[in-house]
């Protein structure tokens, strides 16, 4: 049977299927007759149609539809919690702004939390039980904690002001989060820029608020600050990683980011780049692309324990030293024909040479310059597998030691 012909994100519990699809008008426009919607009226711009389907064992029936205001971000913008539908959008019209919207079983309206945090970007969500955890941004990263335990009453508990942001949530215990995202500094022209990867662990203390006389020093002037509000959420560990330009597949894709809450410890792809200084920023003197091993303890540190990498260097600076060579100065003459049946003959000079070709250059930056063509061996994919760690790229499948990271096995594919 057909569902659906269009559908952008998929929330799914054992009892439900939800489907979204993103609705695009120019006008404003009212809800039509057989939508079912929870609101008479809609702006213009972009809204989602959900779909409900029930879901009995192997059987799937549909059940109802509705209309909300504005997008959805990803499928973790979305979840379910004792038959409440709760969702989270952006809608541009008619200003920037997010909004929780919990709907019943029959996706009608219980409660709302509407146009919040105005003219900043929806950047990640994550619902936990009867908590949701939210980062918007514009120049600094608001992580906000939200109650919504009351489907009719939801409210924020918390909210923590820092730089940077992060695109991605995942649940540490039930008072700490780990953030993946980017760090941000203020640009030349007068913008933010956004700059390295980071790791973060947020901790929310929900038995401490700003006015409590139980704060400390440091707890006191940040509520004083406007940093923390309300309930006490705090940045307790953070690690940068790489430079501007540096990447990280698990950004974007929550399957890349591997946690193994046993050992604490986190498996993440990572593109990093080292850069030379405010004067030359496009010159790459460094680049790493591995799989990094993040030990995160949230009594201690967030620091990396190894990388793994799947590039093979062994030849590398003899093909460096190779290239270098045809840019050295050469005095054999080099004659050219010119009009009229003259010859002008000179010595061979390079206007331009490469940074890497410098002797203060390291190989790495040779690779930084050539890293295109290493892309087979990007690591891509990784996975524990008892006290082995499972790395692959374009052209090998490699086996680490978790703990040692020695070497155990590699098979090439081709």
């Amino acid at each position: 049977k057909i569902i659906a012909g269009s559908n952008n994100e998929i929330y799914m519990s054992l009892e439900n299927m939800y489907l979204t699809s993103n609705m695009y008008t120019a006008y404003d426009f009212t809800c039509p007759a057989w939508g079912g919607c929870f609101m008479p009226f809609y702006h213009r711009g972009e809204n989602t149609l959900i779909h409900k389907m029930n879901i009995d064992r192997n059987t799937l029936t549909y059940d109802t539809s509705t209309i909300v205001p504005g997008n959805p971000l990803t499928q973790y913008s979305m979840d379910e919690n004792k038959w409440y539908f709760r969702i989270l959008t952006q809608h541009w019209y008619p200003e920037r702004s997010t909004s929780l919207y919990i709907l019943d079983s029959d996706l009608e309206l219980a409660g709302s939390l509407t146009d919040l945090w105005k003219t900043e970007d929806f950047k990640s969500s994550r619902f936990i039980g009867d908590k949701l955890f939210l980062v918007t941004f514009e120049q600094i990263d608001p992580f906000f904690a939200i109650d919504v335990a009351d489907p009719t009453n939801p409210k924020v508990l918390g909210e923590l002001k820092i730089p940077g942001f992060s695109s991605y949530l995942h649940p540490y215990d039930e008072n700490h989060i780990i953030g993946l995202g980017q760090g941000t500094e203020e640009a030349s022209w007068g913008g933010t820029r956004v700059d390295w990867l980071k790791v973060d662990l947020y901790e929310i203390n929900y038995d401490k608020k700003c006015g409590d006389t139980n704060l400390t020093a440091e707890e006191v002037e940040k509520c004083a600050s406007g940093d923390y509000k309300w309930i006490i959420v705090k940045q307790k560990h953070s690690l940068g990683l790489g430079e501007q330009w540096s990447y990280s597949e698990a950004l974007y894709n929550p399957r890349m980011f591997i946690w193994n809450q046993q050992k604490q410890l986190l498996l993440l792809p990572v593109q990093l780049y080292k850069n030379w200084d405010s004067v030359d920023e496009y010159r790459r003197t460094d680049f790493f692309q591995w799989l990094s091993l993040i030990s995160i303890d949230k009594n201690a540190w967030i620091a990396e324990k190894g990388r793994i990498s799947h590039i093979d260097t062994s030849s590398m600076e003899a093909e460096r030293t190779k290239e270098c060579s045809k840019y050295s100065n050469s005095t054999e003459p080099v004659c050219k024909k010119l009009i009229g049946w003259w010859e002008y003959c000179g010595t061979s000079r390079n206007s331009y040479v490469p940074t890497y070709c410098y002797v203060d250059a390291s190989l790495w930056e040779y690779i930084a310059a050539k890293s295109w063509n290493f892309q087979k061996s990007f690591v891509k994919r990784a996975l524990y597998i008892w006290d082995s760690v499972v790395s692959v790229s374009d052209e090998k499948l490699q086996t680490n030691n978790i703990n040692s990271l020695e070497l155990t096995g590699s098979v090439e594919m081709k």
